[in-house]
């Protein structure tokens, strides 16, 4: 696992993951800033929600670039569409499960359709700004699932 500073939409080629709610919402920081570069990735994401409802631990790939497919943005519906407040306060929205199962399924995506040649890429604090998640474990989850894993820390989120 290694960190850099940049921001995680310059990428050229790998599979760049990014969280999103059950609701067809996208309100994570990040989540806006690649929808704003990438309207396809929203696109597909309310196109599954519509026809479907998203399930917590379901990830929808996109390829972003329409001549290969070196760069996929990985879209990893990870947020409870409820909020629950614990001694007065929000709880977490981040469901550490789904984001477990989300890993997993990224992996193997780069396994087997990517020949696992694609680098994987997360922003730090990924599912910590709406979400309310906690690094910490966001981080130990993706060591443990995705231990080769690229974090970008940007000054734009």
């Amino acid at each position: 696992m290694r960190q850099f500073d940049g921001d995680i939409t310059d990428v050229t080629a790998g599979i760049i993951c990014h969280t999103a709610d059950n609701r067809g919402l996208m309100m994570e920081k990040i989540s806006q800033h690649i929808r704003d570069k990438w309207p396809l990735v929203k696109s597909e994401y309310l196109s599954m929600y519509i026809d479907h409802d998203l399930e917590l631990g379901e990830v929808i790939f996109t390829n972003v670039d329409p001549n290969s497919f070196n760069l996929q943005v990985a879209t990893m519906v990870c947020e409870n569409n409820f909020v629950t407040k614990i001694n007065g306060q929000e709880d977490s929205r981040l469901d550490y499960e789904a984001l477990r199962r989300c890993a997993k399924k990224v992996r193997i995506w780069q396994e087997s359709c990517a020949d696992g040649k694609l680098p994987i890429y997360i922003p730090h604090g990924l599912g910590c700004s709406n979400m309310k998640g906690d690094w910490r474990l966001v981080r130990t989850i993706f060591e443990s699932k995705l231990p080769n894993i690229l974090i970008i820390r940007g000054s734009k989120f």
